[in-house]
């Protein structure tokens, strides 16, 4: 009995053996081949940190330069004796896709428009930046400011449409004054219902917000 396995080992131990020896065998009559495979993905995977490393790199000059460029669109725009329109070309030149940067251009320029009076150029500037990247912090903002650009063109109903986009938007920050807008609206267009209808959402909704006790004032009164 202790015979056969001893024999039943060994005969596992020359199996193993054997699968060794033709791995062995395998390396070594494809080893250019496996080495040439090695040198392929090691190419390729410096080939991808090399490239990550250059779009970080552009990204990062890219949102210096719309920073920049926004910062001096901004002063210029506070200060008479600055043309604010100046900078339309370059910061035009960085709208470009869907990053922090693009968006920032977008909305820099509708602010430069805006400014300029040219309400309806604001607009499309304001929207283009919403749809360039509508999951950023800046997306409400740039549809409230569109919905402002709408209504200083004379579109009121479109501006109060955005609005009420953008009171639907929870805890972006303008929700409330969305409201309040669209209250205010409501109320040049003799619709106190509506307005009631708004104001009282804005209560309901944002009791803490500025907007919500100038609100109440109005409910008062209508």
């Amino acid at each position: 009995m202790a015979d056969k396995k001893k024999i039943k080992r060994e005969d596992k131990l020359t199996a193993e053996q054997k699968l060794i020896d033709r791995i062995s065998d395998f390396l070594v009559l494809n080893r250019k081949y496996i080495l040439t495979v090695f040198a392929a993905v090691v190419v390729v995977i410096v080939i991808a940190v090399i490239a990550t490393a250059a779009l970080k790199s552009s990204r990062d000059k890219a949102f210096e330069r719309v920073m920049n460029l926004s910062d001096k669109a901004a002063e210029a725009i506070q200060d008479e004796n600055l043309d604010a329109s100046t900078y339309i070309e370059e910061i035009s030149k960085e709208i470009k896709g869907s990053s922090y940067a693009s968006v920032k251009a977008a909305y820099t320029l509708g602010q430069i428009y805006y400014s300029e009076k040219d309400y309806k150029s604001a607009y499309e500037a304001f929207m283009n930046a919403y749809n360039l990247n509508n999951g950023i912090y800046l997306a409400p903002l740039a549809l409230i400011n569109a919905a402002a650009s709408a209504e200083a063109n004379g579109d009121v109903n479109r501006a109060q449409e955005i609005y009420n986009q953008v009171a639907d938007m929870k805890e972006s920050g303008v929700e409330a004054k969305a409201m309040f807008n669209s209250a205010r609206i409501s109320i040049q267009q003799n619709d106190n219902a509506l307005a009631k209808a708004y104001l009282q959402q804005l209560v309901d909704n944002c009791p803490n917000s500025e907007y919500a006790l100038l609100a109440k004032n109005m409910l008062n009164v209508l």
